[in-house]
């Protein structure tokens, strides 16, 4: 019989409401979501093109597998922590236990589709479905996968009013799973015991239970559509002002415009698609709201004049970039797209004064594997201080920086001065030559006293300033040199 049960920590140490992955995502929930969530759907893709949707709706409290032990648990929480004179866990556990007392609950379903699902649901160790649901800092993805921690499992969590989740798969090899997770504190349990702080719902020894849930009474998965749920309890973002679906798909907008163009990646929200016949329409629609240049980057995926380049980088496999010069609008950066489809970071340091922007898809298989070692947890950064071999990384980024400045440089010497003004270049060169008939051959003297202003170019003022910051220790690769604390 399936229950909620909540292992004791024997003993050990207690645990707190910050813990160290859910508090990670709770500043950026719902991005945060929307990036880990159709990250690892697309490592588990199994053809060209995967469906990711996410579907809000509500359910009778009663519905909730387990809801009376888990309000007991709400409960029994509270109590354990209220001698704490931080307000954090006391408002939580209040809150949690005002929502599950109602009669409905607000859910979110996350359903993805042509992918392998969670497979090793009846295997104890170092399967897919142990790895989500029973692990913590653990991945064993392949070396050109997304995720690499093993954290991004805890982004769901952030965005329950309960820290509580289902997980339900039909995975390919026909097997079908289910199971609660909720991601609490340490109380006391009815047999004095204290526990560990997360609970699961399942049958004995907390296995799952081996069929699929269905929680949500307008879907099902038919036969052979194999593909992972998730259910958030107590879906937090539910009546957000401008509507729970914006913040999700301004996410994925900024996040996997690469994966969507490529048709890898198809995601709905809602009532809405986000697809790549739909892109123009919704940048259109969200271009106030986007936060990561994506406006700019679609720009260089539909124009004519973009300029794309195709090769073997360092022998690690395809790249292809593609530049477009364009007004003192641009902003200078470089998208960086791994293989999975999903933004890194934006590339900057690699031009001061040409106004272009750029998409480099990063498609090698051993470029990615090297990559994705130096990746920080939230998938945003390159960092050297993760390599095991710092100078290697350096070299590597360094290589990679000078790629796309070289590629801008030949892009711009391309270009005749008709065709392209580079942010005021042109008032620098010489103007053409009037036509002579027409012009007097004279010398004129101008009674003016000329003023000279003695100017420092950008390059070699950061080089100046790059000296004096006394060495590299604990730094990162930046054009110019290494700052201490940064990120490539």
């Amino acid at each position: 019989m399936a229950i909620w049960r909540f292992p004791s920590n024997d003993y050990g140490e207690k645990k707190g409401i910050n813990d160290s992955g859910v508090s990670l995502f709770r500043g950026t929930p719902l991005r945060s979501l929307a990036r880990e969530i159709c990250q690892n759907s697309l490592d588990a893709a199994r053809a060209k093109t995967i469906v990711v949707e996410f579907n809000a709706f509500d359910i009778p409290t009663t519905k909730l597998p387990g809801y009376e032990a888990l309000k007991d648990t709400f409960e029994r929480c509270a109590s354990f922590w209220s001698d704490q004179k931080s307000v954090t866990t006391k408002n939580f556990f209040s809150n949690a236990i005002d929502k599950i007392t109602a009669d409905k609950i607000h859910m979110l379903r996350i359903s993805d589709f042509h992918t392998a699902g969670l497979t090793g649901s009846r295997e104890e160790v170092n399967t897919n479905w142990t790895n989500l649901t029973k692990s913590s800092g653990v991945s064993d993805k392949n070396s050109t996968a997304g995720g690499s921690f093993g954290i991004g499992k805890f982004a769901p969590f952030a965005c329950s009013d309960f820290s509580t989740v289902f997980y339900s798969t039909y995975d390919e090899k026909g097997m079908e799973a289910s199971q609660g997770v909720s991601r609490l504190v340490t109380f006391r349990r009815e047999d004095d015991q204290t526990t560990q702080g997360i609970g699961y719902y399942g049958e004995d020894r907390n296995t799952p239970t081996y069929s699929q849930l269905r929680l949500d009474p307008n879907f099902s998965r038919s036969e052979g559509q194999h593909g992972t749920d998730i259910y958030i309890a107590g879906y937090k973002h539910f009546a957000e002002e401008d509507g729970w679906e914006k913040s999700i798909i301004i996410s994925i907008l900024d996040s996997f415009l690469g994966a969507i163009w490529d048709e890898k990646l198809i995601v709905k929200v809602g009532d809405i698609e986000i697809s790549k016949p739909n892109l123009n329409e919704l940048i259109e629609t969200y271009k106030e709201e986007l936060t990561g240049y994506t406006e700019r980057y679609y720009e260089v995926l539909t124009s004519a004049s973009t300029k794309w380049h195709e090769e073997n980088f360092m022998g690690l496999g395809e790249i292809k970039l593609g530049l477009l010069l364009g007004t003192e609008e641009m902003h200078r950066k470089v998208a960086m797209i791994r293989q999975t489809g999903m933004k890194i970071k934006d590339q900057d340091r690699i031009s001061s004064f040409v106004p272009f922007a750029g998409i480099m898809f990063i498609n090698g298989d051993k470029l990615n594997a090297q990559l994705r070692v130096l990746e920080n947890p939230e998938h945003t950064e390159w960092q050297v201080a993760r390599a095991d071999n710092e100078v290697q990384a350096r070299a590597l980024l360094k290589s990679i920086n000078d790629f796309l400045k070289k590629k801008v440089e030949e892009l711009v010497a391309e270009n005749t001065r008709e065709d392209f003004d580079v942010a005021g270049l042109g008032s620098l060169l010489p103007d053409e030559p009037e036509d002579s008939s027409t012009v007097a051959k004279e010398e004129n003297v101008i009674n003016k006293t000329l003023v000279i202003e003695k100017r420092i170019p950008q390059k070699k003022a950061a080089e100046t300033a790059s000296s004096n910051t006394g060495g590299t220790q604990g730094a990162t690769y930046k054009e110019g040199g290494f700052e201490e604390g940064d990120s490539v």
